[in-house]
């Protein structure tokens, strides 16, 4: 009961006694001398019961990351978008990943500067880890805020791209005579098994001055980390590079800086006009955002097989054949009435023959009379009809915000616009960070509502945390709007919070991905700029200039969707922080109606993929093209190997009969180190000690702390002869001289002290 009056009064009340997994209905009744008013009917679905954690698809926990890591720590990469370069990367087919760690895992790696790449494999016999971090001839000075070393993976983490860091040349490679970017061998022959331990560097440019003020050697500046030619792009496979250079690579003169192919071990000049046209033409960096902030899908700007590359002047935009040899001007007008202004490229798909970008000028008869409209250059449609405006000759400017993606066919690009493109959409503001913009998505010559009134965030403003998948059916979304009849109102702050969306466009359906199946409202956090959010996303990587180079693959063909949350969305979650999640329609995996972790609020299933029990924070990192191995951040330590409390990369493996699951390695009892211990015990228990305490034992069990958690009895440290043993059993995985080193190490390390082997020779002397 309220009680009369007219100031507003909050009202909680704590339901008892409520079954799991039933909804229950309830109205406010408002009475007075007048008479008796209704509200509206509300409902709320309680958790289904709790029990053991499942993992959805029948996955299981594999440590990525080595038991015995040397003293090194992985670290979470909270902050991808900060110029580090490639930290973080799973194997498209998801049997290796690479990872940052804080120093060397191994004894005696090759390199070690700042932090260092890991690469783990899933071989046979597990997963096993090797440190890649190239070696230096001298101290690398300047190292604060350079990040690491390689700039690009292959899709399938067979090879890497590295540009080393300092001014000092350090020869990777015989062919190698001058600071240079390296392509780095992985492993051999696409196996995963066969680590790559000699000849792994290959030399993207050879020859010249040998001398230490080489031209493409030399560095300029107090504050260089990074000499010689740059690395700025590569194909998924990384069989084609592209290079940009001061100094004259090719015998090709090029005027301004020249920009280099790296294919078969060969250069050639790709920044070339067409005949009658000036300027230095570098490579088109994409801009998603009307405001010329960066984009978010610099993956097209070389197509999917190196044959074309975008370029652009700054105020024209070109597509050049790499194998023809020719270069065509994209930005030309078409039937329009006034010329091109202020080209930007913003996508394209994988084979660079459908490229998006913003244009000021009327291009074509259908054009916005002002504004920059989304243009469409087809290079296989008839000559004089390439070009398509994709605002549809809307009669006003398009007031286009964001670019999220396209499709690799390019046949679907989603975009957030102001104006009215599709029926359901609201004119509305839609320039800057603030306000809201409506969602569409364009596909076969229309354009279709996603969502109206979409909170415009900062993330969402930047593009950067949204996701389409590659075939254009999903599009992934963060948003804090209230877009599925979701209160997301923070049940604690009172703010709004940030959940995840997921689009269907064969639907044309969306869901609240990361809401509480429940329909509770959600518990967040506070994060940057004082932003609340219950769930995310990650970002983009970035390298130099803030121009991202690699999104996580948290969005899978198939519908599968990895976030991370706050919010405890099924029971077993009960640590109250951060952790990954899995969202997956019905029909995909083993998610259907009938399964326990189906929710007809979101129509799909919601999985916890860490413990839900860990006290600090678990994070996804990425996942493999199906969705069927997806690798997190942890301290939980969810087998038996794993015997620290540091963080840790495991994988959520889903069990095939191309991947089948590990059986559980059996757990090693402790090194015995004196004589009674090295006994084994009687079994059965001889009679004469009568039976066990626990048979006879009547009282209430053990004690309970305040927490609710039993208490847990931290075992003592262990000795240094066991300490020894495990070492030596890490050294013997090894082969050859590696092996050597290491148990050498190892007894120089664990090894008994001088003091106890004086001792014991004294007593052998006595006997």
């Amino acid at each position: 009961m309220v009680g009369s009056g007219f100031e507003l009064n909050e009202v909680t009340s704590h339901a008892q006694d409520l079954e799991a997994d039933t909804t229950y209905h309830y109205r406010v009744v408002a009475h007075n001398s007048d008479g008796t008013t209704y509200a509206e009917d509300r409902t709320f679905t309680t958790q289904r019961s709790g029990g053991a954690l499942k993992l959805p698809d029948g996955r299981v926990w594999e440590m990525v990351t080595p038991a015995e890591k040397q003293g090194a720590l992985f670290e979470a990469d909270n902050e991808r978008g900060n110029g580090l370069g490639v930290s973080v990367q799973a194997s498209v087919n998801g049997d290796a990943i690479v990872d940052l760690a804080s120093q060397p895992t191994e004894v005696e790696p090759q390199g070690y500067a700042g932090e260092v790449s890991v690469l783990s494999t899933r071989g046979s016999a597990g997963w096993s880890s090797q440190v890649i971090a190239a070696p230096h001839k001298g101290v690398v000075g300047v190292l604060i805020g350079a990040g690491v070393e390689y700039r690009f993976f292959s899709e399938d983490l067979t090879s890497g791209l590295l540009q080393p860091f300092g001014r000092e040349f350090t020869q990777l490679s015989p062919e190698a005579t001058q600071i240079t970017p390296y392509v780095h061998s992985d492993y051999l022959n696409g196996d995963v098994s066969e680590h790559c331990e000699v000849s792994c560097f290959r030399p993207l440019v050879t020859g010249g001055d040998t001398s230490p003020d080489a031209p493409f050697g030399k560095c300029e500046g107090a504050t260089v980390v990074v000499c010689g030619p740059e690395f700025l792009d590569a194909t998924p496979d990384l069989a084609h590079v592209i290079l940009a250079s001061l100094v004259q690579l090719t015998p090709k003169p090029v005027t301004g800086e020249g920009l280099y192919e790296w294919s078969d071990e060969r250069l050639q000049l790709v920044n070339i006009l067409p005949t009658g046209e000036e300027g230095s033409a570098r490579l088109a960096t994409p801009s998603s955002r009307i405001n010329d902030n960066p984009g978010f899908d610099l993956s097209h700007a070389i197509s999917g097989n190196g044959e074309r590359i975008v370029l652009t002047t700054g105020s024209g935009l070109y597509l050049r054949d790499v194998v023809k040899g020719e270069t065509v001007r994209l930005d030309v007008v078409q039937g329009g009435s006034t010329g091109s202004a202020k080209p930007q490229f913003v996508t394209a798909n994988n084979d660079d023959s459908r490229i998006f970008f913003f244009d000021e000028g009327r291009l074509t008869v259908d054009s916005s009379p002002s504004g920059r409209d989304l243009y469409e250059y087809d290079i296989d449609a008839p000559s004089g009809s390439r070009l398509t405006d994709l605002t549809l000759g809307s009669g006003e400017p398009a007031r286009i915000q964001t670019v999220f993606g396209a499709s690799e066919d390019g046949s679907y690009v989603y975009f957030a616009a102001g104006s009215v493109l599709a029926p359901g959409a609201v004119p509305d503001k839609c320039t800057g960070r603030a306000t809201t913009c409506n969602l569409y998505v364009w596909h076969s010559g229309e354009t279709k509502l996603v969502a109206a009134n979409v909170n415009d965030s900062e993330e969402f403003a930047a593009g950067g945390l949204a996701s389409v998948s590659s075939d254009g059916r999903w599009f992934a979304f963060m948003s804090e709007s209230d877009l599925t009849g979701y209160d997301t109102h923070d049940a604690v702050s009172g703010q709004l919070d940030t959940e995840v969306y997921l689009y269907d466009a064969s639907a044309g359906k969306l869901v609240c991905a990361s809401c509480d199946p429940t329909g509770a409202r959600p518990v967040g956090v506070q994060g940057i700029a004082g932003k609340w959010y219950a769930s995310n996303v990650p970002g983009w990587t970035q390298i130099k200039g803030g121009d991202p180079i690699r999104q996580p693959r948290y969005l899978s063909d198939s519908g599968r969707l990895f976030f991370d949350s706050t919010d405890a969305l099924v029971s077993q979650d009960v640590n109250g922080t951060l952790d990954a999640y899995e969202y997956e329609p019905a029909g995909v995996g083993d998610c259907s109606t009938s399964n326990v972790g189906f929710a007809v609020r979101v129509d799909g299933c919601v999985g916890l993929l860490s413990s839900g029990s860990s006290t600090q924070e678990s994070m996804f990192l990425d996942a493999s093209g199906t969705g069927g191995d997806v690798f997190f951040l942890t301290t939980s330590k969810l087998v038996s190997q794993d015997f620290d409390r540091a963080l840790d990369v495991y994988d959520a493996h889903e069990c095939t009969s191309e991947a089948p699951c590990y059986p559980a390695p059996p757990v090693s009892p402790p090194v015995c180190s004196t004589g009674d211990s090295c006994k084994a015990s009687p079994s059965p228990q001889p009679s004469i000690f009568g039976p066990t305490p626990s048979a006879t034992f009547t009282g209430a069990g053990n004690v309970i702390g305040s927490s609710g958690l039993k208490k847990v009895v931290v075992s003592k440290s262990l000795t240094r002869s066991q300490k020894l043993a495990r070492a030596l059993r890490v050294c013997h995985k090894r082969a050859g001289k590696k092996r050597a080193v290491c148990e050498r190490n190892a007894r120089k390390r664990y090894g008994p002290s001088k003091g106890s082997s004086k001792t014991n020779a004294n007593k052998k002397g006595k006997r």
